[in-house]
């Protein structure tokens, strides 16, 4: 077995047991890295999706000339948490949070189950 100085260290050789163990461990982390990739991708399209309903919500509110102030009011959450929900900034909001949106502009969310494509 040969040996080589790289620095203070001393480098050997891997044994065909080593490498066989790094080849496998490595086409591990390449399969779950690829798994998070398209988990990743899912939530990215849920989010967007949860983007589209809150927009939507959003664009009552001002239709309906609601101040954040005055839906604060109407639904017991300040005006922060109010302007974060509307520009998505932090975590996905809840159902709850949702509703209680739409009840503070006169209107409900209903939800749907549909088949996956």
């Amino acid at each position: 077995m040969i040996e080589k100085r790289i620095g203070k260290r001393i480098v050997r050789p891997a044994t065909e047991e080593e490498s066989k163990r790094y080849r496998e461990i490595l086409n591990e982390e390449l399969a779950s890295m690829e798994a998070n990739k398209a988990r990743g991708r899912e939530l990215l399209v849920e989010r967007r999706e949860l983007g589209t309903i809150v927009d939507e919500l959003k664009s009552i509110r001002e239709q309906l000339q609601i101040t954040l102030t005055e839906l604060a009011e109407r639904t017991g959450m300040t005006v922060g948490n109010l302007s974060r929900l509307e520009n998505m900034e932090g975590p996905n909001p809840t159902i709850e949070t949702l509703r209680r949106y739409a009840q503070g502009i006169g209107h409900r969310i209903e939800f749907v189950v549909v088949a996956e494509r």
